[in-house]
């Protein structure tokens, strides 16, 4: 008779963020008869471990500690808030992933991620720890981290005249604390951090529609969220909110009618229910010979259709990465001031196989790269080459009289406002038979605060800052690919004989 395996549900911080997604996992898989234990920053060897919030971990640390793993995600998948760094991506190349959102499990997948497995969040019915209060003397509650954008939403609903209670006014809100400022109020707010995150936050919401509250959420066109949680809440535009949190405050009977239809619907989300295929799946690819656990050596993906030039911490894990040292853990180990391996088959820890074509990008970044390439003049070809037809390259580079200029040990040049519109002019002496560049768009801008304080008192004159030394940082170019004309044809250097 085989024994079921313990399972080990394993957070790497503290984050209290993590504890309703903790719960959901531990009971609902007790529910199918596994033996379930909760350790806050342990690994154990020989027991299948499921991991929370791993992206301060390493894939060897990882590894050393145990051969079986689930990542279990529950950060939104966006580019632009630096939590899927590239150890974070390698963890997930070599495990099985389990991702609460459909949205990021496509974007995962682009993303080089195999193995990974869209498993929502359930309801159980130890979730229900909110008592029920006397009063409720709180019309709108906010918990979480307050940043600029949280706080003019909330500014925005205090105006309506609503007591709106958040985490600023209380300090951090956890357990007991939390669930008592809960029964209090009347709404529960949900707000996105960031403009650029676009996934619903059900470990949030959750818990609060197994506690039968009434929840006004941001949501746009753009959110990826379920069918059945989108009828849960009330929700709109950021703008709408304010609006929606004073109907609901003031309605009561809505209210109470939003509270039990998000209860009705969130508790039909059995977590056994959804946890029983999702970890009967794990083992049937665990017990496989060989194991068929994370990315598989024989399956390739497709390469993002933007393409980052030597992005350092800046690296994304929505692009393709590329740069010539290999310890910047580069998608593709690629020197672009070099002859380029056209036709070449090489390979990437995230996608596979992959051979380098031309024409294949529609967007090539290069931030702060070509003040120090070897080669400026096949950095520029080698761009123009790896460009679809009207593909864009973007440019970022200190000017000669900035701060940035010559204070890097790599620095082999520097360019001023004139520089761009000179290069792209000489096209025709760069050996460009049938495509150029051609100058979309540049600009300068700055980011120290003696320019603002220096263009206010000139009238906002930007040409005298222009020409004052460490007043302007940056240049940013676009430049477009595009074919040659007959005319332009013309202009190419003809080769001639000597009679």
């Amino acid at each position: 008779m085989q024994t079921q395996p313990k399972i080990f549900l394993t957070t790497i911080t503290a984050h209290d963020a993590f504890t309703d997604c903790i719960l959901t996992c531990q009971q609902g898989l007790s529910a199918l008869g596994y033996e379930v234990h909760y350790q806050k920053g342990m690994l154990f060897h020989g027991d299948l471990n499921i991991l929370f919030c791993s992206q301060l971990l390493t894939w060897k640390t990882i590894r050393q500690a145990t051969d079986q793993t689930i990542i279990y995600n529950w950060e939104p998948a966006s580019a632009d808030i630096g939590r899927f760094v590239p150890g974070y991506l390698r963890q997930m190349t070599h495990s099985h992933v389990w991702d609460y959102n459909e949205g990021n499990v496509q974007q995962l997948k682009a993303a080089g991620v195999q193995d990974i497995h869209h498993v929502p969040m359930g309801y159980v019915d130890d979730m229900r720890r909110v008592p029920v209060a006397a009063m409720q003397d709180i019309d709108v509650l906010f918990y979480g981290e307050i940043n600029g954008r949280r706080q003019t939403i909330i500014e925005a609903i205090r105006a309506k005249g609503l007591h709106v209670l958040t985490s600023n006014d209380t300090g951090r809100m956890t357990g007991e604390q939390r669930d008592q400022y809960i029964a209090r109020a009347k709404v529960v707010l949900n707000i996105h951090l960031l403009d650029e995150i676009k996934v619903f936050e059900i470990a949030r919401v959750g818990y609060l529609l197994a506690n039968k509250k009434a929840v006004v959420s941001e949501l746009s066109e753009l959110t990826a969220i379920e069918s059945d949680i989108r009828e849960a809440v009330a929700h709109g535009h950021v703008d709408d909110l304010p609006q929606l949190c004073w109907d609901l405050v003031h309605d009561d009977d809505r209210r109470h009618a939003l509270e039990q239809k998000g209860f009705d619907i969130f508790s039909k989300r059995q977590a056994r229910d959804i946890l029983k295929p999702a970890i009967e799946r794990y083992f049937a690819q665990h017990n496989q010979t060989p194991r068929l656990i994370g990315n598989q050596p024989n399956v390739n993906t497709p390469v993002p259709k933007t393409l980052l030039i030597s992005p350092g911490m800046f690296w994304k894990f929505t692009c393709c990465n590329i740069d010539a040292r290999a310890d910047f853990a580069p998608d593709l180990p690629l020197d672009i001031s070099k002859p380029l391996p056209l036709g070449e088959t090489m390979h990437s820890w995230r996608f596979g196989h992959v051979i380098c074509e031309a024409n294949y990008f529609t967007t090539i970044v290069a931030n702060n790269v070509f003040q120090r390439v070897d080669d400026l003049e096949l950095t520029l070809t080698n761009c123009l080459t790896l460009l679809e037809d009207g593909g864009t390259l973007k440019i970022t580079i200190p000017l000669d009289l900035s701060h940035g200029a010559w204070t890097h040990m790599d620095d082999k040049r520097a360019f001023n406002e004139h520089t761009w519109t000179r290069i792209i002019d000489n096209w025709w002496c760069y050996r460009w038979h049938t495509h150029r560049f051609e100058l979309v768009e540049t600009a300068v801008s700055f980011y120290n605060a003696e320019a603002s304080a220096f263009i206010a008192e000139h009238n906002n004159d930007w040409n005298i800052a222009l020409r004052t030394p460490r007043m302007m940082d940056l240049q940013n170019i676009t430049l477009r690919k595009r074919a040659l004309t007959a005319e332009e044809m013309n202009m190419l250097p003809q080769t001639r004989f000597l009679d």
